[in-house]
């Protein structure tokens, strides 16, 4: 293969933002080289270098170049591969692009030149590469970034389920408070608080301590007495922002994500069966998922419910919410609620109606034209089929607001917040109303597969909340059915007016297993969490983008919460 035709040149890799940095470090290794190459790049990480200046900190996102010249990219490429080959250097790509920290406005500044190679018994040698080329490249009029990156770390630093040593596990309560104590003296907001392995891969993870705040916290110096603390424990402090939260824990526009459906809609959209993980909602503004059914006995009467997330349906068609409602929840609403949810009916008709308004290229061949003009009739078609649609599915009759459970019965027992949303189905909508996941072995990745260990076509039991480390399935409307590990409790900083300022409170965390997707995105909270034996464990309530980690509270929390908000004797709300 030639050099030129080993030229990396995609320019079509996600747009993304710009950066400061946002977490402590990299945590993955000492500084290499002489004091000439220390002044000019940054060397901290093992595994990712570069220069001039500090590197980007992660998450990054990777977008095209801003006002890149070609015929300079060629020359730069060229100089890069020579010096690459004459040291033997065994690399995958050479590109230009813009690498950025997420959550700040990209600039020219952050112009990079990203080489992606094997850094295994090279690490020096790449540094010696790259303090000439940060002495060559500017004489040929590049003054962006270098950025050399091992293929290993390419995705990003991961968060994997925590790996403590036993001094770890039995000081965690002290070490949590230490922590909780130390984000009370800067008087910032902060959200999360939890223990993690955090590294490229697992073998190189490191024991962490994650806080999720806002930015300002960086520059508070509780921070850096707090990151020495930490360490005489041998916990890392990685501070992260708030930016990529979703769900309970968030607020309604603390992120802008392009919302994505997951195929599990179906076409046409399903008139008499309405199945877990659909998407569900009030209005445009925030959608949820369809959890599942549970029965309702009253006396000898029976009727059936679906199950969401109070907080995707808590804003009517204007935006507003009923303060009241928002705190302490409600009972005896006649709230419309619609599937598919508004939001996701409207995108799926832009995409139909934009093939059916797209124009014929002039001197199309025949065969193409006619081809063209059969996709168009189809999207015709499936539009007239949209606005038919009656998309009406039932009343809200009942929502949790912000309500305090406890997980268990002693005092110890940690408080969480409840999130539920009840639904009066309409039946001619849902007239078998069915907790079916025969395919859910089906749709997941091929590393989760040998996690589900059940054959049975439904959900007909509720689990007691498992201990940590085991792997959990949901289906939701964004991401379909995904698999996470299971771990341990994660502190919540959520202010509820009347309350004190201090108190805090938890979910359940769930990490990345094994395939390394997020377990959920926004338009997922409401989705029923299940143990292998397919048995619910718990509800998606919310969730980070950054790290891929989503929430939970546990079923059984949640159902006897709804017991005691609707009136009803323990035990009367069971699975179909």
């Amino acid at each position: 293969m030639s050099d030129q035709d080993q030229k990396e040149k995609d320019l079509s890799v996600p747009s993304g933002t710009t950066g400061t940095q946002f977490s402590s470090s990299s945590g993955m290794g000492a500084s290499s080289g002489n004091s000439s190459v220390q002044s000019r790049i940054d060397s901290s990480d093992m595994l990712r270098i570069g220069g001039p200046g500090r590197l980007p900190r992660w998450p990054i996102m990777t977008s095209p170049p801003q006002d890149v010249d070609q015929e300079l990219c060629d020359a730069v490429i060229d100089i890069v591969i020579s010096h690459m080959t004459s040291s033997r250097m065994d690399w995958r790509a050479i590109q230009f692009c813009t690498r950025a920290t997420q959550g700040h406005t990209p600039t020219t500044a952050d112009t990079t030149l990203l080489i992606k190679c094997s850094f295994e018994g090279h690490r020096d040698a790449l540094v010696s590469i790259l303090d000439t080329l940060l002495m060559v490249l500017p004489e040929t009029g590049y003054s962006g970034r270098v950025e050399i990156i091992d293929l290993q770390a390419i995705q990003g630093i991961i968060t994997f389920v925590p790996i403590l040593s036993r001094e770890q596990e039995e000081g965690w309560e002290d070490t949590l408070a230490l922590v909780i104590e130390a984000l009370g003296q800067t008087g910032v907001d902060w959200r999360q608080v939890f223990a993690a392995n955090r590294g490229y891969f697992k073998d190189v993870s490191k024991p962490t301590v994650i806080v999720k705040a806002p930015e300002v916290i960086l520059g508070h110096p509780q921070m850096n007495q707090l990151r020495a603390q930490l360490a005489d424990r041998r916990f890392d402090l990685e501070i992260m922002n708030t930016r990529g939260l979703w769900g309970l824990f968030s607020s309604l526009h603390d992120i802008v994500l392009r919302e994505r459906i997951n195929a599990s809609l179906g076409w046409p959209f399903p008139p008499d069966y309405h199945g877990m993980g659909l998407s569900i909602g009030r209005n445009q503004h925030e959608t949820s998922c369809f959890g599942g059914y549970l029965k309702v006995r009253h006396g000898e009467a029976e009727s059936t419910l679906g199950i969401t997330c109070y907080h995707g349906v808590r804003y009517d068609s204007d935006g507003r919410t009923n303060e009241g409602i928002q705190s302490c929840g409600a009972a005896g609403l006649s709230w419309p609620c619609q599937s598919p949810s508004q939001q996701d009916i409207e995108i799926i008709l832009n995409g139909h109606l934009e093939k059916v308004n797209k124009p014929t290229p002039p001197n199309t061949a025949p065969h193409i034209m006619a081809r063209m003009e059969r996709k168009r009739q189809e999207s015709t078609k499936k539009v007239e089929e949209i606005r038919s649609f009656n998309p009406f599915i039932g009343n809200v009759v009942a929502v949790s607001g912000w309500r305090n459970r406890q997980v268990g019965t002693g005092l110890g027992a940690p408080l969480v917040f409840v999130d539920w949303a009840c639904i009066e189905l309409c039946k001619e909508r849902c007239p078998n109303p069915t907790n079916d996941i025969v395919d859910f072995g089906e749709e997941l990745p091929e590393e989760s597969v040998p996690h589900w260990k059940t054959s049975k076509p439904t959900v007909d039991s509720v689990a007691e909340m498992p201990p940590a480390n085991i792997v959990v399935f949901k289906r939701g409307r964004t991401t379909g059915v995904t698999a996470g590990e299971l771990g341990g409790i994660c502190s919540e900083a959520h202010r509820i007016p009347g309350l004190p300022a201090s108190l805090h409170h938890r979910a359940y965390v769930v990490y990345l297993c094994p395939d390394m997707k997020p377990f959920g995105l926004p338009g997922d909270p409401g989705a029923w969490c299940l143990d292998g034996n397919g048995d619910v464990v718990g509800q998606l309530v919310g969730g980070d983008t950054t790290d891929g980690t989503g929430l939970l509270i546990p079923f059984s929390v949640i159902i006897d919460d709804m017991e005691l908000k609707l009136g009803l004797k323990p035990g009367s709300l069971s699975l179909p």
